[in-house]
């Protein structure tokens, strides 16, 4: 008979049982408190690991809050030295997982996972919409074969099939990112299993292959690919009207239709609100409009415009402002610059710090789910995650010492223009590859991105030039006096509405694009 493996483990008597002999042991030490025996060896290893390597009988209760190294009491005198060659900075062990806590990766984790859930709800309601449709068409290809001679069947069978294909396609690419889905899923339970069942230790330990983990989740969702309506179309010869399947063309789920954005002609000033102070920056949210101020503020502007003065107060001048998924971005001119995270109320979630640079300009924005800061001072350009967290540095020659302003242009590129240069220029964020540039727009400031279109303001010009963003080429201005007189630092777009906030004047133009 194999010999059973024990499963018990008695705390009084301090020895295992399996289930046979565990009913003997408790007919006799009724009172015995007991625990399965794989929760005793993980508390038994979770409590070993808590004491220090170097002094056996002490635990650890001390970490740096730089490079997170662990050290008891009696460490303190003999430890190596921090990152670059620096001083550890010793705080205690609480402390420790308290600052690892504030990321909170787990809340991080879920909302990638609602990013996924509306993603795949927007794939279904295409593919839904485009299969209706598939069967008015094979039966019109059907019925149009019928009519032709012998040497053509081949032919319709093979338009038949493309169709059927087409709509093949497309489920795969749904379904890879269903798995993609379910996959984030998985990685929120593992991660929230983790925080829950180990030691304050091992979340020390093991928190930069939490991060890892979910930073596989952390680049936004890609672009997906979906054919359009498949159409067809009639060929009309001298004998025989012929059918071929026309592509109307690829459709962007996740995007904006940016077809929905014409070509500006003009624009027309229709509500003027004074601020507080100057402004130096401005977004656009859910109806909400959030203007970052020099004295330290930003203020809100509702849906009724009515005006929230010092909604949120920061540690500087608020130089740059975005919002992205019910977050504020806010970079505050300190030394060095202050990035914090509020949320939609207010209330500060976590902040970190980024090199400074003595000029102020709007030099933020979110691109595929990152936070993309320009770093004049090194010409460079840092992309952050959403929590701080520094995913990379890519080298950008081109930033001025001057004001400097930036714009998301799509999943890998941004638009920043250089006021001292009078230059502007496209920028691709993973390869550092400049894609365009354009001169002859005098002291270009505030941008934003239209469609299809950069809309580019300068100091003391009534003019703001339409941009094709994928070429560079200025393809209409509009012109208007109430722009006049000092810097836009920053433009958003609300709608067919041009926010166009106007430093020395405290005013906060709000006007209508018209395309005529």
């Amino acid at each position: 008979m194999e010999k059973e493996e024990a499963a018990v483990h008695c705390i009084e008597c301090s020895k295992r049982f399996c289930t046979k002999h565990i009913q003997s042991h408790d007919d006799i030490m009724t009172n015995h408190k007991k625990i399965p025996l794989d929760e005793y060896i993980m508390a038994k290893n979770s409590k070993e690991q808590d004491f220090c390597s170097m002094h056996k009988n002490l635990i650890y209760s001390l970490g740096c809050s730089v490079c997170r190294r662990l050290a008891c009491v009696d460490c303190l005198g003999n430890l190596s030295k921090c990152t670059g060659g620096n001083a550890h900075e010793m705080i205690t062990l609480d402390e420790l997982v308290t600052l690892l806590m504030k990321s909170d990766i787990s809340a991080e984790a879920a909302a990638k996972e609602t990013e996924y859930e509306d993603f795949f709800q927007k794939t279904s309601e295409s593919r839904l919409e485009s299969e209706r449709s598939t069967a008015a068409i094979i039966e019109q290809i059907r019925s149009t074969k019928k009519d032709h001679i012998g040497d053509l069947e081949v032919k319709y069978d093979k338009l038949e099939e493309e169709v059927v294909n087409s709509r093949q396609q497309m489920a795969t690419t749904e379904a890879r990112y269903t798995e993609g889905w379910r996959e984030l899923k998985q990685c929120r339970k593992s991660i929230d299993n983790y925080i829950k069942k180990n030691s304050k230790v091992d979340i020390v330990r093991g928190f930069d292959n939490l991060r890892k983990t979910l930073d596989k989740y952390s680049e936004g969702l890609p672009r997906l690919q979906l054919n359009n309506e498949l159409k067809l179309k009639s060929r009309v010869g001298e004998r025989i009207t012929e059918l071929e399947i026309v592509n109307t063309g690829d459709i962007n789920i996740e995007a904006e239709d940016v077809k929905r954005f014409p070509l500006p002609k003009s624009f027309k000033p229709w509500l003027s609100l004074y601020l507080p102070v100057d402004p130096l920056s401005i977004c656009q949210y859910k109806g909400n409009v959030y203007v970052g101020l020099t004295n330290y503020t930003v203020s809100k502007i509702d849906s009724q415009h009515h005006l929230h003065d010092s909604f949120i107060t920061t540690s500087g001048p608020v130089e740059s402002i975005t919002a992205y998924n019910d977050r504020l971005y806010v970079l505050s001119c300190t030394k060095p610059r202050t990035v914090a995270v509020y949320d939609m109320s207010g209330g500060n979630i976590v902040s970190w710090q980024h090199p400074y640079h003595p000029v102020s300009s709007d030099i933020t924005t979110i691109v595929a789910g990152k936070l993309v800061i320009a770093d004049p001072s090194n010409k460079e350009i840092c992309v952050y995650s959403l929590s701080g967290a520094l995913v990379h540095r890519i080298s950008c020659p081109h930033l001025g010492e001057s004001h400097n302003t930036i714009s998301a242009s799509d999943d890998e590129s941004v638009v920043i223009s250089l006021y001292d240069q009078s230059k502007v220029f496209k920028f691709n964020i993973k390869t550092g590859q400049i894609l365009w540039t354009l001169f002859g727009v005098r002291c270009p400031e505030g941008l934003v991105q239209y469609g299809y279109y950069t809309l580019l303001a300068a100091y003391n010009n009534e003019t703001i030039s339409v941009v094709d963003s994928s070429t560079g080429k200025v393809v209409s201005t509009m012109k208007n006096a109430a722009l006049s007189g000092g810097h836009v630092y920053s433009l958003a777009i609300f709608g067919s509405t041009l926010l166009v906030p106007k430093r020395n004047s405290q005013q906060l133009l709000f006007c209508q694009l018209t395309s005529g």
